[in-house]
């Protein structure tokens, strides 16, 4: 990934055409950088997988506070609801049917 040295934004990068080579150039200004031999990718880094933690635990349900609503698809008579955070932002009001 290159950037531009007079704006800073990323260079886009043209296929060659017509005899001229290939290219990089700016969106935002002027800016074009020629190449004149093949890019090679110089590192590889490879990504390690994260664990995926659940976001309601069986102790959430068992301590959260309790209703009488019908499941729709197994007719279960209790509901469940507590604030869970889902994301970094917000916290939101879930409800949720246990048996």
């Amino acid at each position: 990934m290159e950037f531009c040295p007079t704006c800073g934004n990323m260079l886009q990068y043209e296929l060659p055409y017509m005899g001229r080579n290939a290219r990089f150039f700016c969106s935002a200004c002027p800016y074009v950088c020629q190449i004149e031999k093949r890019v090679k990718i110089k590192r590889r880094q490879r990504l390690v997988k994260k664990e995926i933690e659940p976001i309601i635990s069986p102790d959430d349900v068992i301590n959260a506070p309790t209703t009488e609503a019908t499941c729709p698809k197994c007719n279960h008579g209790k509901a469940a609801s507590g604030n869970f955070r889902l994301d970094q932002l917000m916290n939101r009001q879930l409800y949720f049917i246990y048996a």
